[in-house]
């Protein structure tokens, strides 16, 4: 079988729908997406500095998953690439080949290596408010087992301190302008395409149309947009959530556990309404610490973006 390499790419911005997007496309059939979401080969320059959730245990047995017939969806960063290429391996009739690393986005190499690899790639950014998507990595991070103290913490620790590095993880990587002007450096603009979450949720179907178009398969094609993937949660005993992480036992029972079965386990142990709101302080220092980047992206876009900056 002739080995094949992606032709486009979902390169972020991380929370802003780029599972469910990934998801939506694979499940159309002339559409074949890396089983691996997140492999990141294109972000090595700063992967395994970043430790990503789930790292230790999602590269354990990679291996062999990537050597046997990858049947089901599972994490892990492939970082070499005869290792890469064998998510692959199983392309059939597709003709548009993809995978979803929003780690590219934030990557000062990632835009040249894909170019260089693959110069007539098509690239896919999806765009959502900063401070939206602070509120939904550390919810993720509550979420995983991974951090247990309150948002507001973070947000006004300093640049040092035991909390400095879960503000780099939650602020600083959510910065994405110079990630978009790379990106826009790097490849023709008739190559690339951005998106806006609101757009994913005010009307889903017709975003992905404009995704099908763009890759040049069937744009009337209908995925089932009746599940969101990566919902905000959050647990509903985070002491005893944070233990079962920690142990891997959580894992386990969502290998275990029938894919019928999962949402009730969802409901019986998160509260999948309720998420934090931000104080009126704690947004004006988001505000303010993204007012730059914000306005940087409405220039490279040409659009204003300054909605996103809005107390209230």
């Amino acid at each position: 079988m002739a080995t094949r390499t992606p032709n486009f790419f979902i390169v972020g911005a991380a929370k802003s729908g780029t599972t469910s997007v990934a998801r939506y496309l694979a499940e159309h059939p002339q559409v074949y997406m890396s089983p691996i979401k997140e492999p990141s080969y294109f972000a090595r320059d700063i992967i395994r500095t970043m430790q990503p959730p789930g790292w230790a245990r999602n590269q354990k047995g990679l291996d062999g998953y990537l050597n046997g017939p990858m049947s089901g969806r599972r994490g892990g960063c492939v970082l070499e690439w005869e290792a890469y290429l064998r998510l692959f391996r199983n392309v059939a009739g597709e003709t548009a080949i993809g995978e979803a690393s929003t780690a590219y986005l934030i990557s000062p190499n990632a835009p040249a290596d894909i170019r260089s690899a693959v110069p007539r790639a098509r690239i896919i950014i999806l765009l959502r408010s900063p401070i939206e998507r602070v509120v939904s990595t550390y919810l993720m991070f509550r979420r995983n087992g991974r951090l247990r103290v309150e948002l507001s913490d973070i947000i006004q620790s300093g640049e040092s301190g035991v909390l400095s590095e879960w503000r780099r993880m939650l602020l600083e990587t959510r910065k994405i302008a110079p990630g978009v002007e790379r990106f826009l450096n790097t490849f023709p603009e008739s190559q690339i395409r951005w998106y806006f979450h609101e757009e994913l949720s005010s009307d889903t179907i017709a975003m992905m149309r404009r995704i099908y178009a763009f890759l040049e398969v069937d744009p009337e094609f209908h995925p089932d947009v009746s599940r969101r993937y990566n919902q905000v949660i959050l647990p509903r005993l985070p002491r005893l959530h944070h233990a079962v992480h920690r142990a891997g036992l959580w894992a386990l029972a969502s290998r275990v556990t029938p894919a019928k079965a999962r949402p009730l386990l969802r409901r019986v142990f998160f509260n999948t309404r309720p998420q934090p709101r931000v104080s009126p302080g704690d947004q004006a220092i988001l505000v303010e610490y993204f007012r730059d980047d914000v306005n940087q992206l409405s220039h490279l876009l040409k659009r204003d973006l300054s909605y996103w900056l809005s107390l209230g």
